[in-house]
C-alpha cells in the first residue's frame, strides 16, 4: 500500500510476518519518534488480504476525519472512502413511483412493450 498524505497525516503499510497470529484481528497503536504507529495482525483463515485492505482503508478515512474534523464526535466521522460512498449512496438513489394497487402481470407486460428483447 502506498504511503498517502492527508490533512498532514502520513498513512503507509509495513508488511511483518510474525507467523501466527494469536487474535482473529489485532490493531496495537503508539506514539513514536516517527508518529502515531501501529500493527495490525489478523487470521488469514478467516481475513484474504483484500477484506483487511478494505478494513485499512476505512481505518485510514477515520483517521483523516480525526485529523482534518477534531472537533466531531468518531460517531459522526465518514469511514466509507469517496468512492464507496458514491457507489452506496449516490449512485444508489433509485426511488421510483410505484402503483401500490397494479397487479404483476400487466407491469410486466407493459415493460416488454416499452423495452422488447430483440433475438438474434
Amino acid at each position: 500500500m502506498p504511503v498517502q498524505t492527508v490533512a498532514g497525516l502520513t498513512i503507509g503499510a509495513v508488511e511483518v510476518d510474525n507467523g501466527t497470529a494469536m487474535l482473529d484481528l489485532f490493531l496495537s497503536m503508539a506514539e513514536s519518534e516517527q508518529g502515531l504507529t501501529g500493527i495490525l495482525e489478523y487470521n488469514t483463515d478467516l481475513f484474504n488480504a483484500e477484506t483487511i485492505a478494505c478494513f485499512i482503508g476505512h481505518f485510514q478515512t477515520l483517521l483523516a476525519g480525526i485529523v482534518a474534523h477534531p472537533d466531531q464526535t468518531i460517531s459522526t466521522l465518514p469511514l466509507l472512502t469517496t468512492a464507496e460512498q458514491q457507489l452506496l449512496v449516490d449512485w444508489n438513489q433509485t426511488d421510483a413511483e410505484y402503483p401500490q394497487q397494479a397487479l404483476l402481470h400487466p407491469l410486466f407486460e407493459q415493460q416488454v412493450a416499452r423495452s422488447p428483447m430483440q433475438l438474434p
